[in-house]
């Protein structure tokens, strides 16, 4: 039905700096108003969805777990769109529009959210043309995580056959499962527990694509586990258990992605604790969040079962808490397992649900462990040991002592450290033009994270002389850089420790958390634009080594860096 010229309307847009409000027409802006979000508005919707009794009657307990990771801002983004729809709601309450009118390029998740609002209000909507998530797309959903789980599956039949040659692997008591990509953070552990005469211990290597592949890179390839007790996650399947994840991964499809059991469950209990029901946004966070990860946690749940059970497994350490990580903590709690969990990060706040309180986690210092117990986000309290971070204490000695050079005036380094969140494009574009407002010559180094590429920055590199994109070695740059800007990596850590100071860019805060550094400590938060260009425009020597002191002081106090972290862990893990 075609509008009228006299009806009002609200134009929901993603930013509203192309828009100008009317008589007839309202705006409300997306990025601008998530920004108003409170930390305990945050808190309070994380407490109601991540702790939500749903029970899906499925076959794989992991995905009672699992599909918590709905919440998370990369995949799912629930806890986001849960948080735009009341803000939505409180709009449309006191605007009373007519009509709701939706940008051409709306994101489909906060598109999904204003048809929601629209069928609870019975107010007409204009999607111009878009639509939520149509079960074709969910049909495609389903054959992509297909198609990239098969490869997970052939390297589980390779693993058969060469069983079959090699036999069964030795049992163990204690079951070490690194995460490759972060090896630095459970590495140091595995070396002290190698060195100490324990032998009963197996180090289990995993991979998304291929265990085997990954496991027999790591043994012949690199140097890292010379002599360790390295064997594939792979090799404890067997015929039965392949069964078992294909029969698991069918129920599962059938009842999260086409099905509503998930859906209603969460419903009820939205409807229940706020007042509110989503049902095209629930689709599309369950259709954003169902993807090859959370598909492959099904498949590791039922093979860490069977590695648990086959190694005669009484503990088992975990570095990351990704999906397939939760999948093999549930196989081990299952197995009565004690279960440590190593992080690699130095204490950024929860993205995901918390863990089971039957958990075991080293924490990076006393900030850490207070945070936990006194967060609002946490309903049961898991475990705690205060162990230091092993690469933060490695550093914390490295550059102990050594004489910080002062900048001169004139000649200015600073390190972007990026990272593969929203806002990261918007960060570096605010530093380009802060910096190019100084009279003298600032250099930039933007150093690319390691699941990004230069290609994904060299843009902001082509005809701009003052711009470098790189991949190279962080501590290089960090070592001949001024400042390091951020978002809530654990470089704005790492950065203070090898002797450069730390600035945070966050616009998003809670909807991107602040970093634990940030919210406890003396690293600055910059919260908006102007804050950006009023610290480039009064960066200077003086102000930098200001900086850098105050905040190597709160770090010192903040994180346990004056230990041998890796000998509190092995300490830990071989006596408790």
């Amino acid at each position: 039905m075609p509008s009228s010229s006299s009806e009002t309307k609200l134009l929901i847009t993603e930013r509203g700096d192309h828009y100008v409000s009317t008589e007839n027409r309202a705006i409300f802006p997306v990025t601008d108003t998530l920004g108003t979000t409170t930390r305990d508005e945050y808190d309070t919707v994380y407490s109601v969805l991540s702790n939500a009794d749903v029970d899906l009657d499925t076959p794989v307990p992991i995905y009672e777990q699992t599909w918590r990771h709905l919440l998370a801002s990369r995949h799912g983004r629930l806890q986001e769109l849960t948080l735009l729809y009341l803000r939505l709601q409180e709009v449309v309450e006191s605007e009373d529009p007519d009509r709701l009118v939706c940008d051409r390029d709306l994101d489909t998740g906060y598109l999904s959210v204003a048809i929601d609002i629209s069928d609870a209000y019975d107010i007409p909507i204009d999607t111009q043309g878009q639509q939520s998530v149509s079960r074709l797309q969910r049909i495609q959903r389903f054959l992509k995580n297909t198609v990239l789980v098969l490869p997970f599956l052939f390297d589980q039949f390779v693993s058969l056959l060469l069983g079959f040659i090699l036999g069964r692997p030795e049992k163990a008591k204690l079951a070490l499962i690194p995460s490759f990509g972060r090896f630095d953070s459970m590495g140091p552990a595995i070396d002290k527990i190698s060195n100490s005469g324990y032998d009963d211990y197996a180090v289990i290597g995993t991979s998304h694509v291929s265990s085997l592949g990954a496991t027999l890179k790591w043994k012949y390839l690199k140097s890292e586990l010379d002599g360790e007790p390295l064997v594939s996650l792979s090799r404890f399947v067997t015929l039965r258990c392949i069964g078992r994840q294909i029969r698991s991964y069918i129920d599962i499809n059938r009842g999260v992605l086409f099905g509503k059991s998930l859906k209603r469950e969460l419903n009820d209990e939205l409807e229940s604790e706020v007042g509110i029901t989503l049902e095209k946004t629930i689709e599309y966070s369950i259709y954003d969040g169902f993807r090859t990860r959370d598909a492959l946690s099904i498949f590791y749940y039922h093979l860490a079962d069977n590695m648990m059970s086959k190694l005669e497994c009484e503990k088992a350490v975990i570095g990351g808490l990704p999906p397939s990580r939760r999948a093999m903590l549930w196989a081990g709690l299952k197995n009565d397992v004690e279960m440590y969990y190593i992080p690699h990060g130095a204490g950024v706040v929860m993205d995901s649900s918390n863990p089971p309180a039957e958990l075991t986690q080293f924490v990076s210092g006393d900030l850490e462990k207070r945070h936990y117990e006194e967060s609002q986000q946490v309903e049961t309290q898991w475990e705690c040991i205060v162990s230091g971070r092993s690469y933060l204490t490695t550093l914390y000695e490295e550059y102990k002592g050594v004489e910080r050079t002062p900048p001169e005036d004139g000649d200015l380094q600073l390190l972007i450290a990026t990272q593969p969140i929203r806002g990261m494009d918007e960060v570096i574009r605010d530093i380009l033009t802060a910096v190019a407002e100084r009279p003298d010559s600032v250099s930039i180094v933007i150093k690319t994270h390691p699941s990004e590429s230069a290609a994904d920055y060299a843009d902001y590199a082509r005809g701009n002389e003052q711009v470098t994109v790189t991949e190279s070695d962080l501590f290089t740059h960090l070592s001949e850089s001024d400042l390091t800007v951020t978002i809530n990596s654990n470089v704005g850590i790492e950065s203070v420790l090898a002797g450069t100071p730390t600035v945070s860019v966050n616009k998003w805060d809670p909807i991107t958390d602040d970093a634990l550094y940030a919210i406890y400590g003396e690293i600055p938060v910059l919260r908006d634009q102007q804050a950006v260009f009023d610290l480039i425009e009064n960066l200077d020597a003086d102000s930098l080594n200001e900086l850098y002191t105050t905040q190597y002081e709160s770090v010192s106090q903040n994180y346990e860096l004056d230990t041998d972290a890796a000998e509190n862990m092995k300490t830990e893990i071989l006596s408790g």
